[in-house]
């Protein structure tokens, strides 16, 4: 049986990948770590504590000169774009 959002709400498991994706820098982890949240912005439940990833999210939007973040670029506008979505 899957996790349902509230589910997932009440174990805190987005604080966790929150603060996963703040802790750690490499590309793998952030890519899973992203990959997980990304569909968890489109549900209005998690969208008033996760605000705190957007100091986490622009830094890696504003690193255009390393190699291989396109990927990781895009996956932080998506999740922005999702948190801001009414």
């Amino acid at each position: 049986m899957a996790l349902v959002p509230h589910q997932i709400h009440e174990l805190g498991g987005h604080i966790t990948l929150a603060e996963f994706l703040k802790t750690y820098e490499d590309k793998p982890r952030r890519k899973a770590c992203m990959l997980a949240l990304q569909p968890l912005t489109k549900f209005e439940v998690f969208k008033p504590e996760l605000p705190r990833l957007f100091d986490t999210l622009l830094p890696v939007i504003n690193n255009s000169k390393a190699e291989g973040v396109l990927n990781l670029r895009e996956m932080s506008l998506n999740i922005l774009s999702n948190l801001c979505k009414e």
